[in-house]
């Protein structure tokens, strides 16, 4: 049985929209042929949405997110187990490194979402949208999962979702990808330079849950001028150690040596 409420449906649907382009404003119409619905009806419920705080209208009569959300999100987060244990541990290496920090979840087979991140106070750093679906294939944080991934279902993700060229420095091919993710399962740590965004690099290391499996990661995010080798080799031990000691406080059973 369906035990959906129609009008309900639709409003949550109305804010999957516009989270899905990224939070810019939408239009009316511009909602209503995305969920092939009637004016009036997408009109009413954007109204109460607005009235709520889940929408916030601007003066071209366009609708983004509203502030309630944000409210919302920070409870949720607040409320997730893995999110609390992990927060002293990002927040400490946040302040130690001057880095932003990410912590990545794997969602499903093919997908990760960062769903918590600490910037340091003492520097402007880049990084990442929180809620954001991306594909298991992006990143420092995507190597990491793929490491600790079967070969056969490495296979398929790659299959499906390819190894697209976001920029000039993007891993193209499946055989070096391959090997970085083996290096991965070597080193315990991933790198990314330049391979999604210009300018913009990271490190991250692999975080198990209690079934030691490696569904949430720690990421180190900065500017590309920051990562020097010699850095990286500095930033990489910490990162591996905050993965571990948050691994090691979710019940994984891992090897602080």
């Amino acid at each position: 049985m369906d035990y959906r409420v129609p009008s309900v449906d639709i409003a949550v649907k109305i804010i999957g929209v516009i989270r899905k382009q990224g939070g810019a404003p939408c239009g009316i119409t511009e909602l209503c042929r995305a969920l092939s619905i009637h004016k009036s009806t997408c009109y009413s419920i954007v109204k109460t949405l607005e009235q709520h705080g889940f929408l916030a209208a601007s003066q071209d009569k366009k609708y983004s997110l509203g502030l309630a959300l944000i409210e919302l999100g920070s409870l949720a987060r607040q409320n997730l187990s893995h999110v609390a244990v992990a927060r002293p541990y990002l927040t400490r290496l946040a302040e130690e490194t001057g880095l932003s920090v990410v912590f990545t979840q794997r969602t499903g087979k093919s997908k990760l979402i960062a769903i918590d991140r600490v910037q340091s106070s003492s520097r402007i750093t880049p990084t990442i949208a929180l809620g954001a679906d991306l594909p298991l294939t992006y990143g420092a944080a995507g190597k990491c999962f793929l490491a600790f991934t079967d070969d056969q279902e490495v296979e398929e993700i790659l299959r499906l979702q390819g190894l697209p060229g976001y920029t000039v420095k993007s891993i193209t091919d499946g055989d070096a990808y391959r090997k970085e993710i083996r290096e991965v399962r070597q080193l315990g740590y991933a790198e990314c330079h330049e391979e999604h965004t210009l300018g913009i690099s990271a490190v991250a290391s692999p975080v198990f849950d209690a079934d030691n499996k490696a569904n949430f990661a720690v990421s180190l995010l900065g500017f590309s001028s920051v990562f020097a080798p010699g850095y990286i080799a500095e930033l990489a031990p910490r990162v591996v150690q905050t993965a571990r000691q948050i691994s090691t406080s979710l019940g994984a059973s891992v090897n602080q040596d």
